[in-house]
Formats: structure tokens, sequence, C-alpha cells
């Protein structure tokens, strides 16, 4: 039997693959190659999906002692983690019967004739340029119960079930990390309605780091922080670059509770502040405060104390979230005409981004040299997970603003409003500006955005999307 020698790699897999789960050539809504890259020299990395959001990432190894795997072939072993709360692939689902599928041409194509040839190392700079693709965060969702019940939001009833701390789950979390970092991503935002609340939450982060994690972003309710036992495991686990979004609803108990709905969360979250200032971590501290009316008269003072902590503040207004009641948007937001006459009045005046430029530079009290939009704002909320698809409780509907086509002001502009907003607020407000009723600050900003875009569109500069 003649011998017949191939190199490892993407190409020689990819081509052992049955033709209708390549790239490209599957029928619609089944499972097919979406992505592949050598992980290393005995390792490449499939990414089967469906177009759905469903998808199972294959390990396919030069044959490894003890690997846990789903299929072995003469040289291969052949690992799957699907991205499942349980990490099973049901027997009879269409995830296993592509996996099936797949085990089956690479079996064929593995015969005991077959001798797999090592890929020579690539020099260093080849071997960063898959993770120069992946510069931007990524979410890992936590999904666990949150204490809290906000006026404004509906992750309580819109997420799933609790995440159990059982090996299955814990190990679905781990390959989840792995397929990030496998792709280059070094930066993580932590999210769900609470992963503080996740028991192995510590081990979670600490498998992170040891997988190359250089930092994160974890986003709590913060209140289970006020307790050492819970706030120390997860702080050593962090990597030194790390930050804490932790929310500060109203510079007093009365309106944060309010906010919150439960009583004695202010006083949690000023504890698990106190700790954290204790362990000299305040600078890693991000406070997080949603716009409401129940507490607007405050957002001066929320800033001025969380300048005092030195910690770094960020207000974003309230949005409809996908599955709320519409009536609870309403009982929370606020005219942008009002915010911003509360926000020119703080000493300082408070800038915030997510205000159009029309509204914003309304109030006589603002400082136009001091408002700038030096990048394109994104509507609040509109979170992009895993490179480009919006989070579920951002897909709120919204209108085009009937000014972008002669507004002085569009390019720095999202040019939509939240549909709900119009519905309750009316179009008064967005006005289309003149070029004279810019500052001379903004006028720069937007004429640096045309020249970023005519850069972009005669290709000289390069970008990655995913």
């Amino acid at each position: 039997m003649t011998e017949q020698a191939r190199v490892f790699d993407t190409t020689a897999i990819l081509n052992a693959c049955p033709a209708d789960m390549r790239p490209g050539g599957h029928a619609a809504g089944a499972f097919a190659v979406q992505d592949a890259w050598q992980r290393g020299p005995t390792e490449i990395v499939l990414e089967l999906g469906n177009g759905t959001g469903d998808y199972v990432s294959v390990h396919v190894h030069l044959r490894e002692a003890g690997a846990q795997r789903f299929r072995r072939t003469a040289h291969l072993d052949i690992c799957h983690h699907p991205r499942r709360g349980d990490g099973r692939v049901d027997r009879g689902s269409a995830e296993a019967r592509a996996l099936e599928q797949l085990g089956d041409a690479l079996e064929r194509a593995d015969g005991p004739e077959q001798r797999w040839l090592v890929p020579e190392p690539q020099p260093q700079q080849a071997r960063k340029s898959r993770k120069q693709t992946q510069h931007a965060p990524q979410y890992l969702t936590v999904d666990a119960a949150c204490r809290l019940h906000c006026v404004f939001c509906t992750l309580a009833t819109a997420g799933g079930p609790d995440l159990r701390a059982d090996d299955a789950t814990f190990t679905a979390l781990q390959a989840e990390v792995d397929r990030l970092v496998g792709r280059g991503v070094q930066s993580l935002y932590v999210d769900g309605r609470d992963p503080v609340a996740y028991p192995r939450l510590a081990a979670l982060l600490d498998h992170a780091r040891a997988r190359g994690i250089a930092d994160v972003h974890l986003l709590t309710p913060g209140t289970r922080l006020a307790d050492p036992e819970v706030l120390d495991p997860i702080l050593r686990a962090l990597p030194p670059r790390h930050w804490l979004h932790l929310p500060l609803y109203g510079a007093t108990a009365a309106v944060h509770d309010a906010v919150t709905g439960v009583p004695g969360s202010h006083a949690a979250v000023l504890r698990a502040l106190e700790l954290l200032r204790e362990r000299r971590a305040a600078a890693h501290v991000v406070l997080v405060s949603v716009v409401t009316r129940q507490n607007l008269h405050e957002l001066a003072q929320i800033r001025d104390e969380a300048a005092r902590a030195g910690m770094t503040w960020r207000p974003h207004l309230v949005y409809p979230m996908a599955g709320g009641r519409r009536q609870q948007y309403r009982d929370v937001a606020v005219r942008l005409t009002d915010v911003q006459a509360t926000l020119a009045t703080a000493s300082p005046p408070i800038h915030l981004p997510e205000v159009p430029p029309c509204v914003a530079l309304s109030s006589p009290r603002v400082a136009r040299r001091a408002m700038t939009w030096n990048k394109l704002p994104t509507l609040p909320g509109a979170t992009a997970r895993d490179g480009a698809t919006p989070a579920s409780s951002a897909n709120a509907a919204v209108l085009p603003c009937p000014a972008r086509g002669t507004c002085a002001a569009a390019v720095v502009c999202p040019a939509a409003v939240y549909a709900d907003y119009i519905d309750l607020f009316g179009w008064a407000e967005f006005q289309a500006l003149r070029p004279s009723d810019l500052g001379v600050a903004t006028r720069v900003a937007i004429a640096a955005h045309r020249i970023a875009q005519a850069f972009a569109s005669t290709g000289a500069g390069e970008t990655h999307t995913r």
C-alpha cells in the first residue's frame, strides 16, 4: 500500500470535509464550516454553524493520548465543544448528524496509509495576523440570577435559566473561552444578569487569564461583592488589566433603591465600593448610571461622588429593551431636552455623547467648544456580541431622523431615534443644524470623521471584521 503524505493544515482538513459542509456550499439552516484556523502545529479548529446562532467548535488533533474525543480515526482525534449550558449534543439532533457526517468524511480521508506532515512554525509576525483581527472586546455571557428588580430592566424575565455549578456547565464555559482565545480574542466583557452569582466564576476567570486573556470587564449589579468571601477570589482571578462595572443609580438610598426596587441595595453597593477602596482597586471601578426620570436630579451628585472616590463614571440613557413592556419604558424615559437642561446646569456641565448634537447644542448654558463627538456613536445599548450579532436586549425598533439629510452634524450623530421614544415625545426636539450652529471643536471633529471615511473608502486602510 502506497503511503500518502499530506501537510496537516486547514486546507487539507477543509478539503476532507463533505462538499456540502465546506464554507459557502451548504443549504440554508444546515450545519457547515463557518470558519477554520490552525491553533497549533497539531490542532485545527473548525467552527460549524447553521446560520441561526447555533454552532459547534470541532477540534481536530493529530493523535493525542488521553484526549477526550467523540471520534478517532487512524491518526486523528476529533473533539467537539457545543455552545450549550450542559455541554452535550443531543442524539439525533442536527448538531449530532453534522458531527457524524464530518467524522465519516475525515475517517475516509485519514486511512492507514495516510502520513501527516506537521507544518514548519511560522514567523512570529505571521502568527500574529489572526490575533490582529480580534482586537475588540468580545462578550462571554455567564447568566446567573440578579437580586435587583430595576424599573428599566427586563433581563430578569428575558434571561434563561440560571447556570448550574456542575462540571458539564463549567466545561462548556471553559470551551467558550478557548474558542474565543483561538480566534485571537484577548479582551472579554463578562456579562449576564449577575455573573458574580455563578459559584465558579473565579475559577472561570482564572482559566481565562491562564489562556491568555489580557483584560476583563466584569459587569455586575455589585451587591454580592459586599461580601469579602465573594469579592476576594474574583479579584485574585482577574488579570492585572480589569474593570468592575457596578451600578450607582442614585446619590441617596431613597433614589437608588427606588430604581433597583430593592431596599438596601444602595447600602450593599456602597459596602462593595468601600471594600474595593480598601483593596486599592478604586481605579478599576466603573460606576454606571442609567438616566431615568427617577434619578435625573441626582446625576451631578453621583458624578461628584465617583470623582472623589477616584472611580470612572459612565452615565447612559435608558432604552427600550426587546421583550420589555412598552409602559415600562414610558415610566422611566426622560425627554432628551430635559436631560440636556439638567446636565448643562451641573457644575461643571456634564456632556453625555448619547444626547444628539441638535439637542445638546440647543442649551444656552453649553460651552460649544466643549461639545465634541469624536466618533460616530451608536444608539445606547446597541451592543454587538461576538463581532457582529446585536444583543437581543438592544433590538429595539428605530426610526430615521427626518433631518439627517440636511443636518450639518449628521455624520457624528446616530441619525435615528427609538420608535418608542418618538411615540412618547415626538419629533419636535430634532432639528437640522447649520454649520454656523456648531462650535469650532465640533466642526473639527466632523471634518476629521469625513477624512477618515474618505481614507477608508480608498482602501488605503485595512479593516478586519468578523
